[in-house]
C-alpha cells in the first residue's frame, strides 16, 4: 500500500486489524476474558488494602508496579491487533522486566525496601525474568536467551530492522515496510500475559479470598484447554 497521508496510514492499520481479527478472533476473545479477570483481581487486592495493609514492604511495592504491567499488557494487545510487531517486541522486553521485578521482590524483601527508597537493585536486568521461574520453584530453566533476542529490538540493530523488510515481495522489490502489514507468523499469543500475571499474583498474595483463587484456577484450566486450539 502506498502512503500519501495520515488517512492512508490509518487505512492500512484498519486493514491489518480486520485480518488479525479474521484469523485470531478466538484468541482476542480469550484475552478479553483473561484481562477482565486480571482487572477484577487487582481491584480486589486494592480493596483489601483499604482495611488492612499488606504484610510486607515487598507486597506494597508490587502493588505499585502492577498498574504499569497492566498498561504494558494492553499496549501489546493493541499493537498486535494493528500489526506493529516490532514495537510489540520492545514492550515484551519491558513487560518481562516488570514481571521479573515483582517476582524478585517477592523473593527478596530487603531489595524491595531499597528500591522504594530510590536505590538501585543489584540484579542485572537480563536475569530478572528468571525470578518468575524461581518464584514457582522451577529449576534448570532460563529466559536469558529470549530476553537477549528482545533487546535487539529495543536497541535498533540491523537484525531487528530486517524484521521490517517486506520479504513477501520479489527480490528487486523488497523494501522497508512503512505501514503495518498483517503477518500471521508474527502475531503473539496475547492471552498469555494477563493469565501469567494472574498466576503470579495468586502466588504472591495470600490475602486473596478463596473464592477469588477458585475463580482464577477455574479460568486457568479453561485457558490451558483453549490455548491449545490456536497454538497447535
Amino acid at each position: 500500500m502506498t502512503v500519501h497521508n495520515f488517512d492512508s496510514f490509518i487505512k492500512a492499520e484498519d486493514e491489518v486489524t480486520k485480518e488479525t481479527l479474521r484469523h485470531f478472533k478466538r484468541m482476542f476473545e480469550l484475552y478479553e476474558r483473561s484481562f477482565n479477570l486480571l482487572l477484577e483481581t487487582v481491584s480486589c487486592l486494592f480493596d483489601l488494602t483499604k482495611t488492612k495493609l499488606p504484610d510486607s514492604t515487598a507486597k506494597e511495592v508490587i502493588l505499585l508496579i502492577i498498574p504499569r504491567i497492566i498498561h504494558s499488557i494492553e499496549s501489546i494487545r493493541n499493537l498486535t491487533l494493528k500489526g506493529y510487531y516490532y514495537d510489540v517486541a520492545v514492550l515484551q522486553r519491558s513487560l518481562a522486566e516488570s514481571m521479573g521485578l515483582i517476582a524478585y521482590f517477592a523473593l527478596n524483601e530487603k531489595e524491595a525496601e531499597k528500591w522504594i527508597e530510590g536505590k538501585d537493585i543489584k540484579i542485572p536486568k537480563i536475569e530478572l525474568f528468571d525470578f518468575v521461574i524461581k518464584l514457582f520453584g522451577a529449576k534448570d530453566f532460563s529466559a536469558k536467551s529470549d530476553y537477549g533476542r528482545l533487546c535487539e529490538y529495543v536497541h535498533t540493530n540491523v537484525r531487528a530492522i530486517v524484521s521490517m523488510l517486506d520479504l513477501n515481495q520479489p527480490a528487486p522489490e523488497i523494501g522497508l515496510l512503512i505501514t503495518p502489514q498483517f503477518d500471521k507468523e508474527k502475531v503473539v499469543v496475547i492471552a498469555s500475559y494477563p493469565t501469567i500475571m494472574l498466576i503470579i499474583i495468586q502466588k504472591i498474595f495470600n490475602e486473596l479470598p478463596e473464592k477469588r483463587r477458585e475463580k482464577i484456577n477455574k479460568f486457568c484450566r479453561r485457558y490451558s484447554a483453549e490455548i491449545k486450539k490456536f497454538v497447535s
